[in-house]
């Protein structure tokens, strides 16, 4: 669930808050103006608090390598903004909540807004803690005939919940409405690596063109295919009839399955190189 707000269009730059410290010196340089202090930490980590907005320093690999950390150790999901002219990730979740199957996060669209207006690209990451819906993780390379029926469920975890494919419709009109040029592209990361989603040019064309008519624009199918594709009786049949694929091919082809010319979802298993997002090359990727 995202709070749909362009409140802080409006806001200019300079930080000037009391988290500065005693030496003045601005801990988070260059970014908008935020409702929460702005602290700088050395490592990502989840934050329900929401007394401060952590910022780190780091490459996109390294701060990707960190989210895979926390993909094992957390309960809790949490959403960052990775700011790639700048080196820095900036904390963007709000309203953190997990149960023994469900986690969950919102994103804080009024600060989106503000980065937008700052940032020519940005990239938006999520992660999905490891372990929900089956009994311990499975690795991405286990071949589905030795994965449980009880477990199988567990493989969806990989893919965007309907709520964040939804978001992604939200921040295309949110980019409408505030007339940004910024790049703004989606990630979540399980335990089973790395899938990008979001609607392709052709999809931002049309959801421009629906901006004041968002009824006519057909995002509510696009869900429910994606909704239908990774359902419990589609899943199950792949699993019995490629039985000798590994876990990580099954979600290769439930992305194809789910892509179409307005939207699309690519999946890459493994991130090393700093510069995977550009030159990794998955076949749904073609954004």
């Amino acid at each position: 669930m995202y709070r749909a707000s362009i409140a802080l269009l409006a806001l200019l730059i300079g930080w000037g808050l009391a988290s500065s410290g005693a030496s003045g010196r601005d801990p988070c340089p260059g970014l908008p103006l935020s409702e929460r202090p702005c602290v700088a930490r050395s490592e990502l980590t989840v934050n329900d608090t929401h007394a401060v907005r952590y910022a780190v320093s780091a490459t996109e690999s390294e701060g990707v390598a960190q989210i895979l950390q926390l993909v094992q150790q957390s309960a809790l999901e949490e959403h960052w903004a990775f700011l790639p002219e700048a080196g820095l990730w900036i904390e963007t979740g709000l309203n953190e909540n997990a149960t023994l199957q469900v986690s969950e996060v919102e994103v804080d669209t009024d600060y989106l807004v503000a980065l937008v207006s700052h940032f020519p690209r940005i990239n938006l990451y999520h992660f999905h803690p490891a372990g929900l819906g089956a009994d311990g993780t499975i690795p991405v390379g286990t071949p589905l005939s030795e994965v449980a029926a009880s477990d199988r469920e567990a493989v969806t975890g990989a893919f965007p919940g309907s709520a964040d494919m939804l978001a992604t419709f939200e921040i295309t009109w949110m980019l409408e409405e505030a007339e940004a040029d910024a790049e703004v592209r989606h990630f979540v990361i399980s335990e089973f690596g790395i899938v990008e989603f979001g609607p392709t040019e052709a999809g931002r064309r049309e959801l421009g063109a629906a901006r004041h008519q968002p009824q006519a624009y057909n995002h509510f199918d696009l869900v429910m295919v994606a909704s239908v594709r990774l359902g419990s009786y589609n899943v199950g049949r792949l699993f019995d009839e490629h039985r000798d694929f590994a876990v990580g091919e099954l979600i290769a082809q439930l992305c194809q399955q789910i892509s179409s010319p307005e939207y699309r979802m690519g999946y890459s298993p493994m991130i090393v190189r700093p510069s995977w997002i550009h030159d990794v090359a998955v076949s749904s990727t073609s954004f």
